[in-house]
């Protein structure tokens, strides 16, 4: 096509041609040239003409030439749209190439020059990209190619056309690519000047290989590579290759040779085992596999055939007996399994453990369910499932990858799976004599036969999008318009959400009302996972950290601003602020993008150097944070250690950290004395207000608390620890299954070859993203985190043990796996516990005495019914953690100091005692709280600061002709204790909004309901100054280490801009 000259230097739009070549051209080189001269019509519409004369869709490929850069790239690139393969030559601009770059990418096939290229050297950007076909230099301009350019190439094809060419350059790549390099090429095509008869000698040079004689004939293919031969039948691979009887007498490497590949292969009674093996390694992997268990050595198929990924898996049998057993199905990988046995007892189990999130791939499962009992069967399989069951003239179709095509459903029965994926089953009863076939027609009858067929379940596509999109690969094609999209980890699913709201906003509410139902199942499940636990599951913390947009004020003039300026010192602050609550290093102030960040956001403001944010920026933070604290603990009256939580007179509970500081010499209880003395010191903290300190079990910390005459209360968290360790530890077995399940853990986190293949088995089987949990003794509930992390990953543990050898993994018996699903149902509802025990407000110790009688009423729950299912091996478990946790906890129960705390906490009050506390707790109030009711009347006295004389005089005019009214303490208790009990209701605002009801238990509460079930916040602590100070920190000062912790940790509670 050819256009007239642009004017006045403009770029020439494709508009109306003045003439169109068609060139029509066969194999035989004969050639038909046609010409039109009209320009009238416009380039759009003669390109669209062509394409529906010749039926061309997308054009094969553009040539880009000398002058081509006079044209507009947008509007080509807009006009003829994409392409398979781009030519660019001598267009006389690097620009001009670099745009053709851009718009043009991604692309199939690649033809340069380096002389396009400005220093003609052949960007890597280019280099690495996956071409099918990449084009370097021609016949008239040839190139130069160095060892280092052609080992980043990644196309599949790759032609070279170079000037000259160091004789070793080739044999030093062949050379390479034998140890691993360019997995991807699948052809190189190499053209050089100055060839001599000897090059091959050298190319080859020190390389094995096999000369091939000249008059054998072997043909090749490749994607980068154009088919010459027309072909009238063309068939890759052959659809399915059966072994009968007699198989065996053949070859099977020539079978192999002569046939290749095939998509499915069927064995069945060669008489032959060794054969039977010898044809699975040939011709695997393939997609579909038919075989019989008489085929295989005992009549066992090995597991590591069960855990294939195969499209579709039969197992047939000429034996009148079960050949499935449950852990046998519990191991098969496929999509689709037919033609299988099993008891229909064993079948309920399965499909429980299904619900439980076993056998994810699967999409379509046919067996044959035997039962022997007067009831149907139907009835017996779906015994303790919950299901819903589907009117018989409601059809559904259904489709698998792994069947022929997609087929009807009528009626049937459907279930659900924890993840929320669902199963539609179909009962089929067909007699014939004594047997009874699956051919899934509902229509049929039971006869009264002793076998009932089940079933069809197909997996409902885990993506919410799969209503709406018919997905292949990495394309979603919509199913009312067909409009398609690319769909990957990369793009998400942003592309789909689009074109649902332009093009069919009622499905986009459609998808809405998915995503609400979704949510709602997910806050059901959390609420009933929360009234399980005597502590709701409220955030760890109360505090949000909002940060305010304020205006930025740029000075009129260009000048840079001054270093004492207010925006100067405000930007200087909020550098250090970040740098703390970050958990950023001080050097970030000296990295080049972030002073780069700096000048473009504002460039009149000079950046400080590391050492003064470090030796002033710093310390000043830290000053500024200490002051809000001291200011806030001026009006507290009491408060509790070590968690570092305290109450306030408003019953609004608050938190901060008031030191991280290093502890020189040893760890003995009179070090760590003087350290708390000198920051309670610091702080104007009067020993008096410290109501208790909650610790973990060391004796030093022990001693401690008796040092400083403070009521100290034993970290529940660490005593239910300690249970675990007692009971569950000191089994033999289940330690020698611990070391085998961190051997895996350990191996899987720090191989990088182990992870990567765990993770591609965990992708294929579209298991949860996961990776496994190590399990460290100290830390709370990690053994149950571990195991739970195994047991949803059991297909990919079971896969990668057996399948990578080489990795030396331990393999997980399958009655080691039912020991790790004892230990997980044991310690389900303790981990439950320790996860609420660690709520920063809604735990205080008040609560602690309620859980342990609660979590010893489940567990004695438990064992009863362990008791009448003989279950011998998870009582045992059970019951040795009942008892340890009996006797650690003991002490709480028989504790005033705790019983007091649980008696002023209104979820709890005295409910929970073995016997009633009235008495003795007005009797305790009457004796030992006399002093305090008497000092805060003393104290309610003092005005706050800043009060005027007017104001002081009307005080104390009231104050005098005010008249005490109170109830007795009697009175008091008795309406506290008739109070509606509610465990979901926020202790602190439940005594705010009553105080006024309660005048004498109100100090009290004050006092108790501050201490800490846990010391879950010192542990956070130490987290935090761990991620601090990292390896790469290794040099920091104590006391930058101190600063930096105390600001993060602070900054976290008050928020940015305190």
């Amino acid at each position: 096509m050819y256009w007239g000259m642009g004017a006045y230097g403009r770029k020439k739009k494709l508009t109306a041609p003045q003439s169109v070549t068609v060139t029509e051209s066969n194999e035989s080189d004969d050639a038909t040239t046609s010409t039109w001269e009209n320009n009238t019509l416009t380039m759009q519409y003669w390109f669209k003409h062509l394409q529906d004369i010749f039926n061309y869709p997308k054009i094969d490929y553009i040539y880009f030439r000398e002058n081509a850069p006079e044209f507009d790239i947008d509007d080509i690139n807009e006009i003829f749209g994409n392409t398979t393969k781009v030519t660019i030559q001598d267009t006389g601009c690097y620009v001009f190439n670099q745009m053709i770059l851009q718009k043009y990418f991604p692309v199939e096939k690649l033809s340069i020059r380096t002389s396009i290229f400005s220093n003609s050297k052949t960007p890597e950007s280019i280099l690495v990209q996956s071409f099918h076909e990449l084009h370097i230099g021609d016949v008239l301009r040839r190139t130069s190619m160095t060892l280092d350019e052609l080992l980043l190439i990644n196309s599949k094809g790759i032609r070279i056309q170079v000037r000259q060419m160091p004789k070793t350059l080739l044999n030093n790549f062949i050379k390479m690519w034998q140890q691993g390099s360019n997995p991807h090429m699948e052809y190189l095509y190499f053209f050089y000047s100055g060839a001599e008869e000897n090059d091959e000698e050298i190319f080859m040079e020190g390389i094995q290989h096999e000369i091939i004689p000249d008059n054998r004939r072997r043909m090749f293919k490749s994607v980068g590579l154009t088919d010459p031969y027309p072909s009238v039948f063309r068939y890759d691979k052959i659809e399915q290759i059966n072994f009968w009887e007699k198989s065996s007498d053949f070859d099977a490497d020539d079978i192999k040779e002569v046939f290749e590949k095939t998509t499915a292969v069927g064995i069945e009674e060669t008489g032959c085992f060794v054969f039977n093996q010898l044809i699975l390694q040939k011709f695997s992997p393939i997609e579909q596999l038919t075989i019989v268990t008489e085929d295989f050595q005992d009549s066992k198929i090995p597991p590591s055939l069960l855990m294939q990924n195969y499209t579709r898996l039969t197992i047939a049998s000429d034996m009148d007996v079960s050949i499935v057993t449950l852990d046998e199905l519990l191991l098969i990988n496929s999509k689709v399994i037919t033609d299988i046995e099993m008891p229909a007892s064993q079948l309920n189990k399965f499909l429980k453990l299904w619900q439980r999130g076993s056998n994810p791939h699967m999409e379509h499962l046919d067996i044959e369910a035997v039962h022997n009992f007067t009831k149907s069967g139907e009835e017996f399989i779906m015994k303790g499932i919950r299901h819903e069951v589907i009117p018989e003239n409601r059809i559904r179709k259904f489709k698998s990858v792994g069947l022929m095509r997609p087929y009807s459903i009528s009626g049937g029965v459907d279930i659900h799976r924890i993840d929320g994926v669902k199963a539609t089953i179909q009962f089929s009863i067909y007699a014939f004599g004594d047997q009874i076939y699956a051919f899934g027609d509902r229509n049929s009858k039971s006869c009264g036969a002793n076998k009932n067929p089940i079933k069809h379940i197909d997996m409902v596509k885990r993506s919410k999008y799969d209503e709406f999109f018919d997905k292949k690969g990495e394309i979603a094609s919509c199913k009312l318009c067909q409009k398609s999209y690319t769909c990957n980890s990369i793009t998400g699913t942003n592309s789909l959400r689009s074109h649902l709201s332009a093009a069919h906003p009622d499905q986009l509410k459609k998808l809405h009302d998915i995503d609400a139902e979704t949510k709602q199942k997910k806050k059901a499940e959390e609420e009933k996972q929360s009234r399980s636990s005597v502590i709701p599951f409220p955030v760890v913390g109360k505090v949000s950290v909002k940060v305010p947009q304020k205006p930025v004020e740029h000075l009129e003039n260009g000048m840079k601003w001054n270093n004492d300026g207010k925006m100067t010192k405000r930007l200087d602050d909020a550098i250090i602020s970040m740098i703390c609550r970050d958990n950023m290093p001080l050097r970030t102030v000296e990295r080049e993008g972030f002073k780069h960040l700096m000048n473009v956001c504002n460039p009149k403001y000079t950046l400080k150097s590391r050492n003064w944010y470090t030796s002033k920026a710093l310390p000043e933070l830290k000053n500024k944070l200490e002051a809000k604290i001291k200011e806030e603990l001026q009006y507290m009256k009491f408060m509790a250690v070590t968690a570092d939580g305290w109450t306030s007179k408003t019953f609004e509970p608050k938190f901060a950290v008031l030191a991280a500081k290093p502890l020189k010499g040893k760890h003995t209880a009179v070090n760590m004395k003087k350290l708390v003395d000198e920051t309670l010191a610091y702080f104007n903290i009067d020993t008096e207000k410290v109501v208790a300190m909650t610790r973990d079990g060391a004796a030093n910390m022990k001693t401690l608390c008796d040092s400083m005459l403070v009521e100290s209360v034993h970290c529940i968290n660490h005593v239910l620890q300690l249970c675990i360790e007692d009971s569950v530890y000191k089994d033999p077995t289940v330690t020698s299954l611990l070391e085998k399940l961190k051997k895996i853990t350990r191996k899987v986190r720090k191989s990088n070859v182990c992870r990567e293949k765990f993770k591609e088995i965990v992708d294929e089987n579209q298991l949860p993203d996961r990776i496994l949990i190590r399990e460290t003794v100290v830390r709370w509930s990690s053994l149950h985190a571990m195991i739970n992390s195994f047991l949803i990953l059991k297909t990919a543990v079971n896969i990668l043990t057996v399948t990578e050898p080489n990795l030396k993994l331990p393999q997980v018996s399958e009655e080691e796996w039912a020991q790790m699903e004892i230990i997980h149902r044991v310690l389900d509802p303790v981990a439950l516990q320790m996860k609420a025990f660690q709520s920063r407000f809604y735990a205080p110790a008040s609560m602690i005495i309620s859980s342990i009688r609660l979590l010893v009423r489940k567990l004695e729950t438990q064992i009863k019914i362990l008791d009448s299912e003989d279950d011998e091996e998870e009582l045992k478990i059970i019951t040795s953690f009942l008892e340890k946790l009996k006797l650690r906890t003991d002490s709480y129960q028989e504790n005033d100091f705790m019983k007091t705390m649980t008696f002023l906490d209104p979820r709890t009050k005295d409910t929970f005692f073995h016997a009633p506390h009235r008495d003795r707790i007005i009797q305790k109030l009457r004796n030992e709280y006399q002093t305090v009711l008497n000092k805060e009347d003393s104290e309610n006295e003092i005005m706050e600061p800043n009060q005027s004389d007017f104001d002081l005089f009307v005080y104390d005019k009231k104050k005098k002709n005010q008249k005490k009214k109170t109830d007795t303490i009697e009175d008091e208790v008795d309406k506290f204790l008739d109070a509606e009990q509610d465990s979901r209701i926020d202790p602190y605002k439940w005594w705010k909004n009553n105080e006024k009801l309660y005048p004498n238990l109100k100090p009290l509460a004050l006092k108790y309901l501050c201490v800490p079930a846990t010391s879950a916040e010192s542990e956070r602590l130490f987290s935090a100054a761990g991620i601090i100070c990292c390896p790469k920190r290794s040099k920091l000062k104590n006391e930058t280490l101190e600063m930096l912790t105390f600001n993060h940790c602070n900054l976290m509670v008050y928020g940015l801009d305190f």
